[in-house]
């Protein structure tokens, strides 16, 4: 979703930050009873990975998202933890790390961002 305190990656970068990291991480949202089973807390630091990629992002436990969903803010900057490496691991919960490369067309380019 689009993010509540920056205009997409813009802010990412300044105080208001401060306001929704979670121990410096991009938000990720959880369900109570997903993050139960999993032994995650509210606030710990988690790795959210799919065949993609990687990110570390902040546990939000929430009742408000369906289980089986994590939700994450798109705009954090892309921060890789070794840039040498073929699909590193992205420190600043950069969501795009998550989804295909795969254009959507030969016209625009874009992510293709809801493929399995």
């Amino acid at each position: 979703p689009h993010p509540k305190y920056r205009v997409n990656s813009q802010l990412d970068n300044t105080w208001v930050r401060n306001v929704y990291k979670i121990q410096g991480r991009e938000p990720v949202m959880i369900n109570e009873l997903d993050a139960n089973k999993l032994g995650i807390r509210h606030g710990e630091i988690v790795e959210v990975f799919n065949a993609r990629g990687r990110l570390l992002a902040g546990a939000f436990v929430t009742k408000n998202i369906r289980q089986g969903v994590l939700s994450i803010q798109k705009g954090a900057w892309y921060d890789p933890e070794d840039a040498r490496v073929r699909n590193p691991r992205c420190n600043g919960g950069h969501v795009n790390t998550l989804t295909s490369l795969r254009p959507t067309s030969s016209m625009t380019q874009a992510i293709s961002a809801n493929t399995a």
